[in-house]
């Protein structure tokens, strides 16, 4: 809950480790069985979907979105938005 409301803000393992009262290597362990992802892993792929959901249901520009879901940088954005999903978030937009 605390990734989904504070998408936009640079968050490390330990913020978080902290906020859920557990230590750094606690916190990466359940992740891991819960998830399947590392902290950083999970909270990239968080950003990434809730980006895609304000590309395909907004008319925000493609840099409001990077910096609502935490790049400083579009094309650091647009990058991971490649990786991510195979596709640019123009193209992403586009196939909406």
């Amino acid at each position: 809950a605390h990734i989904e409301r504070h998408a936009a803000r640079p968050l490390q393992v330990a913020d978080l480790a902290r906020i859920a009262e557990l230590s750094v290597p606690r916190l990466h362990a359940r992740f891991m069985a819960e998830c399947g992802q590392t902290p950083m892993d999970y909270l990239r792929s968080r950003r990434l979907h809730m980006a895609l959901g304000l590309l395909r249901e907004t008319a925000l520009a493609i840099g409001e979105i990077a910096a609502r879901v935490g790049y400083a940088s579009q094309s650091a954005f647009s990058a991971a938005m490649l990786r991510e999903f195979g596709a640019s978030p123009g193209a992403l937009r586009r196939a909406a």
